[in-house]
């Protein structure tokens, strides 16, 4: 269990959000560093759309959550007003491909108001990563419009609990209010009134949905029950944003750089056909079909992906599942490295991304991808049989390429 030295103890506080904690300072569940200007004054005027963006995990993604009754609060709360939401959340991903994703799934939408949800997902990230991705997307929010409003939302998990009860906070919350203290963004931890209900013994962690005797915030410790964690969840926010949706304090976008600018310029850019020696686009399967236009298949060892480009990394977001195998890697004159594309959760489709770093940055790098001949023993990784066609192929379906800048 990865424990920070902040430490931090559980208090009541009697106005305001009912559940806070404490360190050094007063940190409540709502850490209000900047109001909600500019979504603010979109209300006011009717014949203005407030349009609101989620960037996240699965948490985020998953339809009748925390998300949606947020939506539905907004329309409740504000009747004659106009909404859009953009969902970006995305299953499985943390806020390392977040940053290279959301000038693509969010950004070219126009949003006025950005919700970032990676607590979870990044628990096991470094600091480094967390820092360098939270930062880079806040530049690239405030690069194409400075007024747009930020949030920062912290979900919890069963892993993250043994943390707080010790008094502590998650690694990775600690290194996002880093930067949302540094660029003056309101932040909402939704762990804490989770944990309270759980000291009160009215709320479990695991469980089925209905039990005659307890209520159960979700069924694996992560993903929470629409009528309970979601609910919470949203409870803890829409009291948030009583708060937050006013004029006031204006987010100051002339700061100095706090960690790092480097992945300000990270994007997602399309695969082309001249990158493979005879491979063509196919249409991605229609669950993935809103978040990447085609897709790439090596199906043989004979397959290969070949990029020239420049910059100190190269990543790549790819459909994993059953069929995924193992990539040979070779850049410029380096020994070939290998990575697997199947992991314990590959009994389903799924997109998700590896980036390869630190490389020299400033000259041009060539990089060759084929499938690995080794087999990979999918029944061990998921301690099940896997007798059907699909387990038995070896692939790798590719949809967009991972740069910084060039």
């Amino acid at each position: 269990m990865m424990l920070y030295k902040l430490r931090l103890t559980f208090v009541l506080i009697a106005i305001g959000l009912n559940i806070g904690v404490q360190a050094q300072d007063f940190i409540p569940i709502l850490k209000k560093r900047a109001y909600l200007n500019n979504s603010y004054q979109k209300l006011l005027k009717v014949t203005d759309t407030l349009k609101i963006a989620f960037i996240g995990g699965s948490i985020t993604e998953t339809n009748k959550g925390w998300r949606d009754q947020t939506m539905q609060w907004f329309a409740s709360k504000y009747p004659n007003a106009k909404f859009k939401q953009i969902n970006a959340g995305l299953s499985g991903t943390g806020s390392s491909l977040g940053v290279y994703r959301i000038d693509e799934h969010v950004l070219n939408h126009q949003p006025d108001l950005v919700f970032i949800e990676f607590a979870v997902n990044d628990y096991k990230a470094s600091k480094h990563h967390i820092l360098e991705a939270f930062e880079g997307m806040v530049l690239k929010i405030k690069k194409a419009n400075p007024k747009t409003d930020i949030c920062f939302i912290y979900t919890f998990s069963e892993a993250m609990l043994e943390s707080y009860e010790k008094g502590f906070y998650p690694n990775s919350i600690i290194a996002m209010e880093e930067i949302a203290s540094h660029y003056n963004i309101s932040s909402v931890n939704f762990a804490p009134d989770i944990i309270q209900r759980i000291k009160n013994k009215t709320l479990a962690v695991i469980g089925p949905k209905q039990h005659p005797d307890s209520t159960y915030f979700s069924s694996d410790g992560v993903h929470p029950y629409e009528n309970t964690g979601h609910l919470y969840y949203t409870q803890t926010l829409t009291k948030a944003l009583d708060k937050l949706l006013n004029k006031g304090k204006r987010f100051n976008s002339k700061k100095d750089i706090y960690y790092s600018a480097q992945l300000e310029k990270a994007k997602m850019t399309h695969l082309e056909t001249q990158m493979f020696n005879g491979i063509k686009a196919e249409i991605p399967p229609p669950k993935f079909s809103s978040l990447i236009q085609n897709i790439f298949a090596l199906n043989q060892v004979e397959d290969l992906l070949q990029i020239q480009f420049k910059g100190d990394r190269i990543g790549f977001m790819d459909i994993i599942g059953p069929s995924s195998g193992t990539l040979k890697i070779k850049i410029d004159d380096q020994e070939p490295q290998y990575i697997t594309r199947f992991d314990r959760f590959c009994s389903y489709e799924r997109l998700h991304w590896f980036i390869i770093d630190g490389l020299a940055p400033d000259i041009q790098h060539s990089i060759s991808i084929s499938l690995a001949p080794n087999r990979i023993d999918k029944a061990r990784i998921l301690g099940k049989a896997t007798d059907t066609e699909d387990y038995k192929k070896e692939t790798w379906r590719v949809g967009k390429i991972l740069m910084v800048d060039k």
